[in-house]
């Protein structure tokens, strides 16, 4: 379903489908971000975002930021990226301004390999390219390459889509990808 529902080719049938889904999946929480997500790049962020506050109204709360950013540094900044976008744009910057605090600060000292939760989006939404192409390049350096087809079409990454690094990333995921099909591909022929 997940594939069939991120592409952009026709996002009348993706936002129908998300809509369709949103009643069967309203008692589980993983479910509904992923379809935020979707909604999000599919360009209806009025649904996106009553999605996230639907999910979670604590977003509207700076005093339980600090454990919905532990939760998801992710989330927190593509919910200041649509707070920022739906009229809420001094909510979200705070919002932004913790996640990237917790990003740049905290959790460094917590784990080795902080680049995995994708603080790119973080470093795009409030406009930071250098920082966010930096990011990219050490998830593919350390070959974190789930779930970029979910969360590449964010419209946060129009700010590098056109930026040759960014372009090289993605080739070089699109080949590593690649590679793994074709030894899954191998190994399915040699049992």
């Amino acid at each position: 379903m997940t594939c069939t529902l991120i592409g952009k080719e026709d996002p009348t049938d993706t936002l129908e489908s998300i809509n369709r889904l949103l009643p069967k999946i309203r008692h589980f929480q993983f479910e509904n971000r992923l379809v935020a997500f979707l909604a999000l790049t599919q360009g209806d962020i009025q649904l996106s975002r009553e999605i996230y506050l639907t999910i979670d109204p604590g977003w509207l709360e700076p005093g339980q930021w600090p454990e919905l950013v532990e939760r998801s540094r992710r989330d927190a900044c593509m919910v200041a990226w649509v707070l920022m976008n739906t009229g809420d744009e001094k909510l979200g910057s705070a919002l932004l301004r913790q996640a990237i605090s917790y990003i740049d600060d905290s959790l460094p000292l917590a784990v080795e390999h902080s680049d995995w939760d994708g603080p790119e989006v973080c470093y795009l939404t409030a406009g930071d390219t250098e920082k966010a192409l930096l990011r990219i390049e050490t998830q593919l350096a350390h070959n974190h390459l789930k779930d970029w087809y979910i969360v590449h079409p964010m419209p946060m990454y129009d700010l590098i889509r056109h930026e040759p690094r960014y372009q090289a990333a993605w080739a070089e995921h699109e080949r590593r990808l690649s590679v793994q099909r074709e030894n899954v591909e191998k190994m399915a022929a040699d049992t």
